[in-house]
């Protein structure tokens, strides 16, 4: 039964391959990495950050209500 959901899992991320987790600006394999508890995709090639719908908003959260990503925060949600 084991080897069973792990087959099905290893078949679930193995569909999501082809388009899943590649970096928009230059097509480099996405890795994901941990941010203030927020699990964010990372591309090593170009360097770039993606984020998921909510997770910036939990990555300031995350680093208080002063500082630069609150202000980012703020401009792009309309909060100040």
């Amino acid at each position: 039964e084991k080897l069973n959901r792990q087959r099905e899992e290893a078949k679930k991320d193995k569909s999501k391959e082809p388009w899943w987790l590649r970096c928009p600006k230059c097509g480099g394999k996405l890795h994901e990495k941990k941010i203030v508890d927020v699990v964010v995709d990372e591309c090593p090639d170009c360097k770039g950050i993606y984020l998921d719908a909510g997770e910036l908003e939990l990555l300031v959260k995350g680093a208080g209500s002063s500082g630069f990503l609150s202000k980012v925060s703020g401009s792009l949600f309309g909060k100040r």
